[in-house]
């Protein structure tokens, strides 16, 4: 028979806060993303992408009168 449980009681200590680790993480987040937006705003303003000649098609547009079909 058990004629106490106070000895199998234990404090257990809390564990450490890595608040340290946390901001550093963040921070390198922080840096990450502000780089890759740098280089996607670079690359906006630069506006270097551009298409090739032959596939602009270019016709000339003609005025006519409008025909409106119904088809039931």
């Amino acid at each position: 028979m058990i004629q106490d449980t106070s000895g199998q009681d234990r404090h257990l200590a809390a564990p450490p806060r890595r608040v340290r680790q946390s901001w550093l993480v963040a921070g390198a987040a922080l840096v990450a993303a502000g780089l890759l937006g740098a280089s996607v705003a670079r690359d906006w303003m630069s506006g270097s992408r551009s298409i090739d000649a032959g596939r602009v098609r270019i016709a000339e547009v003609e005025r006519g009168t409008l025909v409106r079909d119904i088809a039931a």
